[in-house]
């Protein structure tokens, strides 16, 4: 039989990121539960952007890579080819 270890430190990311991560990730039902924790703490800031075309999405994102600093902000996405246009 298989032993299950669960890895929940996580060392990159603030904890809000990690929560709204997890707001995702939970409704893969094949995932195994576990719940991360940030060893960086608390403060993050999370902005949810909702755009009706992947156009406006990528307009979106590029401004606003355009106007904040390196370092300051992340891009997540479910597949690497998805962010090529960006």
């Amino acid at each position: 039989s298989a032993r299950v270890l669960k890895l929940t430190s996580n060392f990159r990311s603030r904890q809000e990121i990690l929560d709204n991560a997890h707001r995702v990730i939970i409704w893969n039902h094949h995932r195994i539960p576990k719940t991360l924790v940030s060893c960086r703490g608390k403060g993050g800031v999370v902005n949810l952007v909702i755009c009706e075309t992947l156009e406006e999405e990528i307009n979106q994102l590029a401004e606003h890579l355009r106007t904040t600093r390196p370092g300051d902000w992340a891009v997540i996405a479910r597949r690497n080819d998805t962010l090529t246009d960006v």
